[in-house]
């Protein structure tokens, strides 16, 4: 009976030295709600960089002629924060940079509301649009620009209605969904992390390390290489192709190529290349 009084009595010391640790956390923290806004001319503007840490970035359209710039969600007194917006040159610099400077050991923004930086571009032509994100959800939405790039370390990356002659991304410990894109040549690369590419036109590359590559398409008549380490491929289309070629290498894992192939195959004259390889996983083309 004593050692349960004793167990309860230090059960109930726990108890509340987490609840007072918490609140003078909780204190230290001091969450506050943030919302800034920056307006600029977009007749100076014709490329967009946008370099963050620690928050999402969203690329939306808009109309008129002024590019909208917000930083909103919650931060800290004791995080020093750096945003800015520049135009130099016709490129629009937009930078997001947080320091933690308190004694608090542990990760702070993991408590407060994420942060997000919504960036408002007028529907026109760009030259180009460059983003590097590190710790932070990546979503560009209706944009015409002639070369896209996006690099994004922990983080997933959405593009949705893309334009664009070149348009990449590099992915480190996020998943990469391209929907809607039209472009002369899309490259997507990613470690550990899936690819999915959605309604895409344009000559396409992709490579991950640890994850799969899933296309659906209307047609294949274009050069394509995929290819993984760990993960599956599969490519759905709604025709056959009439001219390709297609070369597939797997170690561990099927081949299904229309349901007619097992290995390296050509239809008609073979002009555009299909190169399919992975390490472990299997290889489907499905109509």
């Amino acid at each position: 009976m004593l050692n349960k009084k004793k167990l309860s009595v230090l059960a109930g010391i726990l108890i509340l030295v987490g609840i007072i640790g918490s609140l003078l956390t909780y204190r230290a923290i001091d969450p506050k709600p943030i919302l800034k806004e920056k307006v600029i001319n977009s007749n100076q503007v014709s490329k967009v960089n946008i370099d963050t840490d620690n928050t999402r970035v969203h690329v939306y359209p808009i109309k008129g002629s002024d590019i909208k710039v917000t930083l909103k969600g919650e931060t800290s007194s004791n995080i020093k924060r750096d945003f800015t917006t520049d135009v130099k040159n016709s490129t629009l610099f937009i930078s997001y940079n947080e320091q933690q400077r308190s004694w608090i050991n542990f990760d702070i923004v993991s408590v407060l509301k994420a942060l997000s930086i919504n960036v408002y571009l007028p529907e026109k032509q760009y030259n180009s649009l460059g983003i590097s994100s590190s710790n932070g959800y990546v979503s560009v939405k209706k944009l015409r620009a002639a070369d896209v790039s996006v690099r994004a370390n922990n983080g997933r990356v959405e593009l949705e209605d893309i334009d664009s002659q070149n348009l990449n991304t590099n992915v480190h410990n996020g998943l990469t969904s391209v929907k809607n894109a039209a472009a002369k040549t899309i490259q997507t690369k990613a470690n550990n992390g899936k690819i999915t590419l959605s309604n895409v036109e344009g000559n396409l590359k992709g490579e991950t390390h640890n994850g799969s590559i899933a296309l659906e398409t209307a047609e294949l008549d274009r050069n394509i290489d995929f290819k993984t380490h760990n993960g599956k491929i599969k490519i759905t289309t709604e025709k056959e192709p009439s001219n390709v070629q297609f070369n597939v290498s797997v170690d561990n894992g099927k081949v299904d190529i229309l349901n007619k192939y097992d290995r390296d195959a050509v239809i008609g004259k073979g002009k555009n290349i299909i190169k399919l390889a992975t390490h472990n996983g299997s290889i489907s083309v499905i109509k």
